[in-house]
This record gives structure tokens, sequence and C-alpha cells, in this order.
């Protein structure tokens, strides 16, 4: 049976993927969530995350395969509120926006 044997190129193109990919985990998991500015959107923040816990309860939410992140929280009241999550695949890899806002609950 015949080895394969890499060349300079693949070599480049491999560390290339894995840097992205490091970029990648780096903003997704640091740069990401939302960092409360105050205390009535860190209350906001914790209810919407209550919220969506009991939402995306299936098999993949809970096994880890999926994730989701807030991102975005826009504040007028403690009761009227908007929001953005992200959803992960294997908590790095982004691949949906959603929207949540204080009427859907």
């Amino acid at each position: 049976m015949k080895k394969m044997k890499l060349k300079l190129k693949d070599w480049i193109l491999i560390g290339v993927t894995l840097i992205v990919l490091i970029v990648l985990g780096y903003k997704s998991i640091v740069m990401d969530p939302v960092e409360p500015k105050d205390s009535v959107e860190e209350a906001v923040v914790v209810r919407m995350q209550e919220v969506l816990d009991e939402t995306h309860s299936n098999i993949l939410y809970k096994t880890g395969i999926m994730k989701f992140r807030i991102t975005d929280v826009k504040v007028e009241s403690e009761d009227d509120f908007t929001g953005r999550y992200r959803k992960y695949l294997l908590g790095v890899l982004p691949f949906g926006d959603s929207y949540f806002s204080s009427e859907d609950q």
C-alpha cells in the first residue's frame, strides 16, 4: 500500500484552516455573547435565557451538539424588550440568528 505524502501547499492549507477555526472559535465564545450594561439589562438577559432554555430543550441542546448564545438585547423596560440569539453547532460554528421579543412569551 502506497503512503500519501503531503506537500508544502497541503501543509499551508491545513495551517490556514486551523487558524481560521481558532479565530472563529474565539469570536463565537468570547466576542458574541452580550455583556449587560446595567441591572435591568442583566435581568432581561437572565429572563430571556430561561425562556430560551425551555424552548430549546430537545436532545440536540441537552447533549451539547447545538447551543445558543444571546448576542444582542434592546431594553425599553423590564417588560418590553427585544433580543437576538445565535445558534451554534458544537458551540463554535454559527449557523443562524433568531430574534426574540417580550411579546412572544
